[in-house]
């Protein structure tokens, strides 16, 4: 729709024929120019003195679009403000998820995934890995693309991998597949994922039963080390995954959580090495009568000597005859 400078509009004009084509601002050789405005064009015909107002019809372009890549790139450059109809970034969400659901090409992914990437790493304050900086400003194809700011990594977990995790909209295999694809494009850019992105992908390998590859991702430190996915490697260990206990104890130790190291390797009865860290760290996590309470509960004499003889050598103020006492009342309650 259009409205007129002067005279009347194109409501007023003669419907059809050539009345109405003398009133087309983009008749071929009209002499027309646009102007962008805060959330509209507006296209000024001097000769015919018309101005008209052009709005996006962002979904129209969306659906006319036969390339995602293309579409994903436009809508990065939309704002917001401008187009309070359709929010852009809802639109781009629902874009990449669709080309999950169909099993688009993990190669195209991959240009999408770094097309969302470039842009959140673009932002200020988005969140990088350790030692690493924004890119720096520049380019007019970065100002443009950054222009309507950037998605957020919780959004983008929630609103498509989770999502379609939760809904089992799509093949297990290919969405872990794509996450990793996500996860490595996420690398070039040096942002920092959130945990729930490797605790999700964990869940995943489980729900397949890919116990060896999800070995493999852990040995060589494919997910990002917090204190929030070791707990959960520990509770799992916990439940139904004992081997996943000493990556949560490797994944704490590269976290320098040494009470947290001690605490479980005590749980998982490995008392001379819980000791060690006890030791070597200077920690005060267990009391040097908690293990040997903890040994002579193993009801195995050899167990108890080597934890008392430790406690005796290295334990500072280590009182032998009342932890020794109290020990072999629990080692032998009928006496001797």
């Amino acid at each position: 729709a259009g409205a007129p400078s002067t005279g009347g509009g194109p409501e007023s004009a003669p419907q059809g024929g050539e009345a109405g084509d003398e009133l087309n601002p983009f008749k071929v050789g009209n002499k027309v120019v646009c102007v962008a405005m805060s959330n509209f064009l507006l296209a000024l015909d001097a000769g015919s003195e018309m101005v008209w107002r052009i709005d996006l019809d962002l979904n129209a372009i969306t659906m006319s679009c036969p390339n995602r890549l293309h579409t994903i790139s436009f809508l990065h450059r939309r704002s917001e403000t401008r187009h309070p109809r359709r929010n852009p970034k809802d639109m781009i969400i629902a874009t990449v998820k669709t080309m999950v659901q169909e099993h688009e090409n993990l190669s195209t992914l991959k240009h999408a995934f770094e097309i969302i990437c470039f842009v959140i790493a673009s932002s200020p304050g988005c969140p990088l890995l350790d030692g690493t900086q924004s890119p720096q400003q520049g380019s007019p194809s970065r100002s443009n693309l950054i222009n309507s700011g950037a998605l957020e990594l919780e959004q983008l977990y929630e609103q498509i991998f989770e999502s379609l995790f939760e809904d089992q909209a799509v093949e297990l295999d290919f969405l872990f597949r794509a996450m990793e694809t996500f996860y490595l494009c996420s690398i070039s850019f040096h942002l920092k994922l959130p945990t729930c992105y490797f605790a999700l992908m964990i869940d995943m390998l489980l729900a397949m039963e890919h116990f060896e590859v999800l070995t493999q991702y852990l040995s060589g430190h494919f997910f990002e080390d917090s204190c929030e996915l070791a707990a959960k490697l520990e509770a799992l260990g916990e439940a139904h995954y004992p081997h996943l206990s000493q990556h949560a104890v490797d994944m704490y130790f590269r976290l320098k959580e040494y009470d947290r190291c001690c605490r479980l390797l005590f749980q998982q009865g490995r008392l001379i090495d819980a000791l060690r860290m006890l030791k070597d760290y200077h920690l005060s996590t267990i009391a040097p009568a908690t293990f040997l309470s903890a040994a002579a509960e193993t009801q195995d004499p050899l167990v108890y000597a080597s934890v008392y003889r430790f406690c005796k050598e290295f334990v500072p103020g280590f009182d032998t005859l009342s932890e020794a006492q109290a020990s072999q009342a629990l080692l032998y309650p009928k006496g001797p």
